[in-house]
């Protein structure tokens, strides 16, 4: 605009293109801004690593990587408001009476501002083994354990998005600490290579590659707006004992049958066996192992 020929007089005759008070706002509109001493996201990252060669002709190499989040990024519902009370029962959680009640301007869906969190750190350990062989033989194996945790793994694609996308037990303004959602716990990785020359212009090369990790994580939460703030992103409290939670017959299930399924499902879950009494963790569930094979064929012709 500052380009236009004469750009002051095309402002005051188009006045309603800059307009200089606030309209009213949509109903359940949902604003977004950035907070006063926000910083764009900073890590510190530590690495130290190590080659032993070992008898044989192997190496042995060690590596460890350590990052802590310095400013990372946290969305904040501004126009969350106090909580009404707690549930009563095993689960205490906080919770709204309804979803206006939760708003302190019930007009306005949410108003999230952007902060930063220093809470989330991340780490890894690896250890590989190389061996060359004279006759055209290579191997090589490794495993890396990691493990990270943060705030909220921004799940979304706008600010209030990646707010209403992220699961906690009470507010989501204070999810609290737990695992990333991309923290994959253990990975190994091997190949075996085979080269061998012939006929003095052709080379054929065998490769076996294998990959084997758990292939992420997930969270248990309920179907519904537990606790009433307006978002349904409410992570599951696991009952202890079937005194701590009732069922009732729906949809053509017997209440009976639905509690046994529950135990049955809960009993054989590791992870959840584990929490009876608990609550879940936000992406506390690891997903099972994957084991994949990619094999290669290479001809060479040369001169």
């Amino acid at each position: 605009l500052a380009f236009h020929p004469d750009y002051k007089a095309f402002l005051t005759s188009n006045p309603a293109l800059f307009p200089q008070t606030p309209g009213s706002l949509p109903a359940n509109s949902t604003l977004t801004q950035v907070g006063k001493n926000f910083k764009f996201p900073q890590i510190w990252r530590s690495n130290l690593a190590v080659d032993v060669e070992l008898p044989w002709s192997m190496i042995f190499t060690a590596e460890a990587m350590y990052s802590k989040d310095i400013n990372a990024v946290q969305q904040i519902d501004i126009n969350l408001a106090n909580p009404t009370g707690t549930l009563f029962g095993a689960d205490n959680r906080p919770f709204w009476t309804n979803s206006t009640a939760a708003k302190v301007v019930s007009t306005v869906k949410a108003a999230t501002e952007l902060r930063n969190a220093k809470e989330g750190y991340q780490y890894s350990l690896t250890a590989m083994l190389t061996k060359n062989f004279s006759n055209g033989l290579s191997g090589m194996f490794a495993y890396t354990y990691t493990m990270a945790k943060d705030i909220s793994a921004n799940p979304g694609s706008s600010a209030y998005s990646a707010y209403s996308s992220n699961t906690a037990v009470g507010s989501l303004n204070d999810p609290g600490l737990s695992y990333s959602n991309f923290a994959t716990p253990h990975k190994l990785i091997g190949s075996a290579s085979y080269r061998v020359e012939y006929a003095r212009h052709f080379a054929t090369t065998f490769s076996l590659v294998y990959q084997g990790y758990q292939t992420g994580r997930w969270t248990y939460t309920y179907s519904n707006d537990l606790n009433g703030d307006g978002v349904t992103a409410d992570i599951m409290y696991i009952p202890k004992t079937p005194g701590e939670i009732t069922f009732v017959t729906a949809n053509g299930i017997a209440a009976a049958d639905a509690q046994a399924a529950f135990w049955e499902y809960v009993n054989n879950n590791e992870y959840l066996s584990s929490r009876k009494g608990k609550y879940a963790e936000r992406y506390g569930e690891v997903q099972p192992w994957i084991h994949r094979f990619d094999a290669k064929i290479l001809q060479d012709l040369f001169t």
